[in-house]
């Protein structure tokens, strides 16, 4: 039955699109300066996320690292004391495939 098959394929798309969108949406973001303490921290990304992470590592403080969390329930209390901080828009498109590939954390140089 070739219709029922691409009537599942297309289901099967739709949730794992409408999947990642969510957790994508419910992603807090923390940075950790090099004494462990958080000079970030909110549910927008602290760098552009449309770029490759490692392209944007350069724009964190040496030393730091960012961890995203797929819940943003600890994000309650932002906190936003990155030097040269721009509040920045969040963009979907390399996110999801970032953060699996780089293990959601990035440490910069």
């Amino acid at each position: 039955m070739p219709g029922s098959s691409y009537s599942f394929k297309s289901t099967a798309l739709a949730m794992l699109a409408l999947t990642a969108s969510a957790w994508a949406q419910a992603t807090c973001y923390t940075v950790y300066d090099s004494k462990n303490e958080v000079i970030y921290r909110s549910a927008e990304p602290p760098v552009d996320m449309s770029k490759p992470l490692h392209q944007t590592a350069g724009e964190l403080p040496s030393g730091s690292r960012v961890v995203f969390t797929p819940n943003n329930s600890v994000c309650v209390t932002e906190v936003h004391a990155l030097p040269g901080a721009k509040k920045r828009t969040s963009s979907s498109a390399n996110m999801v495939t970032d953060q699996l590939n780089m293990g959601s954390m990035i440490t910069a140089q």
